[in-house]
């Protein structure tokens, strides 16, 4: 009985590792509107950006959270916006999904673009929490940040433009509710 016990955990294991998300990344949850995804540690967070498959799904933040641990460009930004180089390789990889803040704080969010952010001719483009929000159904609510900072760093020779501290570049979808206390960008 034992032995098919342990069978089964080993499965469960198995199966998370090969979805593509370890056990863990984030605080629970299958990211459908009736079961988001749920985020309630600086870690979960910084998870979603390490997940482009994710971006289409549903989230909710269940804690404030403060991300003041992630200095420099540590943090994983969330989407992808650049000029492709290679007509293989595609132009932008958006959130397309729900994260729903429900009025939770995300504290200290701090960025420094180091130039390696995607450069493709001489820019960096779209740095925020949100590189870029593109969606019938994209929608970020009831969100707010305290004292976020974002700036190039002394030593990024590339171009940055599109800059904000909840999205760089929002092409369609929606923002509700979300505001921005104190910060720098």
């Amino acid at each position: 009985m034992r032995t098919q016990a342990n069978f089964v955990i080993a499965v469960i294991i198995a199966c998370g590792l090969l979805s593509g998300r370890g056990l863990g990344a984030y605080g629970g949850g299958a990211g459908t509107p009736e079961d988001p995804y749920l985020i309630g540690t600086p870690e979960h967070m910084n998870q979603i950006g390490l997940h482009p498959q994710d971006w289409d799904k549903h989230f909710r933040l269940v804690a404030d959270i403060d991300l003041s641990a992630y200095t420099g460009s540590q943090f994983n930004l969330i989407g992808v916006d650049r000029v492709a180089q290679d007509p293989n390789e595609p132009l932008a990889v958006p959130f397309s999904g729900v994260f729903d803040g429900q009025r939770h704080i995300i504290a200290n969010f701090r960025y420094e673009v180091a130039g390696d952010e995607d450069p493709s001719d001489g820019w960096v483009r779209g740095i925020g929490l949100f590189r870029l929000i593109d969606g019938a159904e994209a929608r970020i609510e009831d969100l707010i940040l305290l004292d976020p900072n974002l700036r190039p760093s002394p030593t990024c020779v590339e171009r940055v433009g599109r800059i904000g501290a909840l999205a760089g570049v929002v092409n369609s979808g929606l923002i509700i509710g979300c505001r921005v206390e104190g910060g720098r960008n």
